[in-house]
């Protein structure tokens, strides 16, 4: 992502697995390659992430109308 230093994704990265939305998988080759996948419960989680931004949309319509 455009402007987001190294430090603050991997801080990012490594809370959501702590959290449990994402899985990480560290292949020991040289270079280093990591991996991420949601898990079941990312899944969900997004799913209301997008459930809550459809709302939000609804209701800036709803203003400007």
């Amino acid at each position: 992502m455009e402007g987001l230093t190294t430090k603050v994704q991997n801080d990012c990265l490594r809370k959501m697995v702590r959290f449990g939305i994402l899985d990480r998988v560290a292949y020991p080759e040289v270079p280093p390659r990591v991996e991420y996948a949601l898990t079941a419960f990312g899944e969900r989680f997004v799913a209301i992430l997008d459930a809550i931004q459809g709302l939000q949309r609804e209701a800036d319509a709803r203003i400007e109308g």
